[in-house]
C-alpha cells in the first residue's frame, strides 16, 4: 500500500489532470456564454437607434477600399493648424476684455 501512496501521480498529475480538463470545460460554458449574449446585444442595439431615427450601414456596405477612396479625394497636404483655447484656459474675449 505505501507503493500507491508514494507515487507522485495521486500528489501532483491526477489533480494538474483534473485542473486541465475541468478548465477547458469551465472555458467553454463561458465562452459560449458570451458569444450568446453578445448575439442579442447587438440586435437591440440596432433595433434602438433605428427606433430613434439612427440609421446604421450594414458592414458590407463598408469596406476598406472605399474608406481609402475617400481619403485619396481629401487635400490632406493643404492644412492650417488653428489653435483654439481649453476649457481651463481663458478665451482671447475674456483677455480683451480685461
Amino acid at each position: 500500500m505505501s507503493f500507491w501512496n508514494a507515487l507522485e501521480i495521486w500528489q501532483y498529475g491526477i489533480p494538474f489532470m483534473i485542473f486541465v480538463f475541468g478548465g477547458s470545460l469551465g472555458l467553454r460554458e463561458f465562452t459560449e456564454l458570451r458569444y450568446r449574449y453578445k448575439r442579442t446585444h447587438e440586435h437591440k442595439v440596432r433595433d434602438e437607434l433605428e427606433k430613434k431615427g439612427i440609421q446604421m450601414k450594414q458592414p458590407e456596405e463598408i469596406t476598406l477600399e472605399k474608406e481609402y477612396e475617400k481619403l485619396e479625394k481629401m487635400d490632406l497636404d493643404n492644412w492650417k493648424n488653428v489653435r483654439i483655447s481649453r476649457p481651463w484656459e481663458e478665451s482671447e474675449n475674456t483677455r480683451a476684455q480685461n
